[in-house]
């Protein structure tokens, strides 16, 4: 084949963990580089992973961190209770929350 093309040694797999000295190397994301100093017993943190505010619909979760993703479920059909799930990819934390 000619140049110019994509080699699959070139690629790199998606969903596989970074390393420490990877993570070390890395700048920038957080308000305070890298370590946002939130540890896996304090997380989320409302301030600096997400915000929380009420509204007409109930309790409502904003990310503040680009490294953090929050994930809704539909309420429960019995309690209607939603599930809100959130997840820190720089760290891999996960936590779920009833509302």
């Amino acid at each position: 084949m000619g140049g110019g093309g994509i080699q699959v040694a070139d690629c790199k797999a998606f969903g596989t963990p970074l390393s420490d000295e990877q993570l070390d190397d890395m700048g920038g994301g957080t308000d305070s580089g890298n370590d946002c100093g939130v540890p896996e017993s304090q997380f989320p943190c409302i301030e600096k992973c997400c915000s929380k505010s009420i509204s007409m619909s109930g309790t409502v979760y904003k990310k503040n961190c680009p490294y953090c993703s929050i994930w809704s479920s539909f309420p429960d059909s019995t309690s209607l209770e939603v599930t809100y799930i959130l997840d820190c990819i720089l760290y891999g934390y996960g936590k779920r929350m009833k509302v």
